[in-house]
């Protein structure tokens, strides 16, 4: 899960859906969609929107850029 995870955050401004993770990572979807559910207590859709989120915030705070970039 873990390079997954990292995966994910390096990833997270592309269009990365579920099913891409699984063929990548080898994982039937209902396996890892499981998987997230459990270990993280949320989906992967869920998941992917608190990065973005969390990342989006951190660029306003360490950076000049304005919430349009």
């Amino acid at each position: 899960m873990n390079g997954i995870l990292k995966y994910i955050s390096s990833e997270y401004m592309k269009d990365i859906t579920l099913k891409d993770i699984c063929h990548k990572f080898s994982y039937s979807f209902s396996y890892l969609s499981m998987k997230f559910k459990r270990e993280l207590g949320m989906s992967y859709m869920e998941y992917l929107q608190k990065t973005r989120v969390e990342q989006s915030m951190r660029l306003l705070v360490y950076t000049d850029k304005s919430v349009d970039e």
